[in-house]
């Protein structure tokens, strides 16, 4: 029985600081869904995109507007397919360009076998009404796995696209082997406009995990940052950084020397978040102690382990004003929980809450957070009896109201200016 705890708002530290007020999304007309994906969509505020199944090994990836207020906008389909390769931690997103573009892909089978698949990006120029003919964002022909994407805006009509591509694998899924099933996973990039020609096509790194997510941000300055998990000779899967300035891919190395040495991918990606010059980059990993930790570093090298045990990881990371949010999967007695936490600039914990308790498994997938100004949504799957379903909630700031205000409130609101029973302060 999954068991969500809907909590009003949590208090940060500080007399005048603000809370943290979470609300549930409306979600019901989405019905029997999974894997959600969030993205901002300028002033109108957000886009959620997710997988539908049809029956007989069919799949939907649809669409919809989701306003800062958490009104569900209609539905679109983005595409539909009886050979996609659909998984719980490898899916669909949706990005809204600078000029208003939607842009979105799937994972369509290639080959026989079970990880031969391609990447087939998509392009809407009305809001997710119509669709373009998908283009393949790789070149090489393969049948070998092409996944875990992330997407950055580059500019107008421009997306950045990153990728773990196999083309040097020889088909082979390398989860549990190095070398001898083949050459190496490799971390691929390419832009991707309305002309639909592939450009800035790049191999980032020669050697990563096979099967843990990425994640990309444009900073600042204009250049972007990518993390993922690397892998060496030795089995070391620390997470790995890179930066694009446009013209070429630069080695950043290593967020921190975690050292842990596992000979099967662990399918727990990093999350990178942005705010001016500061970058955060939040991730799991069992290097240096007992248990799965959870970790979180700045640019600025600030660094803090959030939690460590029999947690399961799955993180995300956002900006939220002059704070961050992270979130991930922590420990529970009879399961796991769904801890949302909020740092500020030097990362140090405001506040923690748990969101929700959830069954341990695949199920639940990746949680997956966005902010948009002082609004933020948080996603995920959950089961039912009528099959998943997606879950959310709105995340805005509550100023706490003072004592003063509160009492002029309640003789303001009292009749006859006597005592209003069962008026709370706000």
């Amino acid at each position: 029985m999954v068991r969500s705890f809907l909590a009003a708002a949590f208090l940060t530290t500080g007399a005048s600081a603000a809370a943290l007020k979470t609300e549930p999304l409306t979600l019901d007309a989405i019905g029997a869904a999974a894997q959600p994906s969030l993205t901002t969509d300028g002033d109108r505020g957000f886009v959620l995109s997710w997988q539908s199944k049809l029956g007989d090994g069919c799949v939907a990836l649809r669409a919809a507007a989701l306003s800062a207020r958490g009104r569900l906008g209609p539905v679109r389909e983005v595409a539909r397919g009886c050979d996609w390769f659909v998984n719980w931690a490898d899916f669909p997103s949706l990005l809204v360009t600078e000029n208003g573009d939607w842009v979105s892909f799937w994972l369509q089978k290639s080959g026989d076998g079970t990880y031969a698949y391609d990447v087939r990006a998509t392009r809407s120029r009305d809001q997710g009404l119509s669709w373009s003919a998908p283009t393949t964002i790789h070149d090489d022909g393969t049948p070998t796995e092409h996944g875990f994407v992330s997407m950055a805006r580059a500019g107008n009509d421009r997306v950045l696209m990153v990728w773990l591509d196999g083309r040097h694998t020889g088909g082979a899924h390398d989860h549990d082997h190095h070398g001898d099933a083949g050459g190496n996973m490799t971390l691929r990039s390419a832009v991707f406009s309305r002309t639909d020609v592939l450009t800035h096509q790049h191999e980032i790194d020669n050697n990563v995990c096979s099967c843990c997510p990425t994640d990309l941000v444009r900073l600042h300055s204009g250049e972007f940052r990518v993390v993922f998990r690397n892998r060496t000779d030795d089995e070391v899967r620390d997470i790995g950084m890179a930066r694009f300035d446009g013209t070429s891919w630069h080695d950043e190395g290593i967020v921190h020397p975690d050292l842990w040495t596992i000979a099967a991918c662990p399918v727990n990606g990093p999350a990178i978040a942005t705010r001016g010059t500061d970058t955060l980059v939040a991730w799991a990993t069992m290097g240096g102690g007992a248990g799965l930790a959870v970790r979180a570093k700045l640019s600025s090298g600030a660094m803090r382990e959030l939690e460590r045990g029999d947690a399961l990881g799955r993180v995300d990371a956002v900006a939220f004003g002059d704070d961050w949010l992270i979130t991930w999967l922590g420990d529970a007695a009879d399961g796991t929980t769904l801890r949302l936490a909020r740092f500020n600039s030097a990362l140090a914990e405001q506040s923690r809450v748990a969101i929700a308790a959830l069954p341990r498994g695949r199920d639940i997938g990746m949680p997956k957070l966005a902010a948009n100004g002082s609004v933020a949504m948080l996603v995920w799957t959950e089961s039912s009896d009528g099959g998943p379903r997606i879950v959310g909630r709105r995340l805005t700031e509550h100023h706490r109201t003072s004592d003063a205000a509160a009492a002029r409130r309640r003789t303001d609101t009292s009749p006859a200016g006597g005592n209003l029973q069962g008026v709370s302060r706000g």
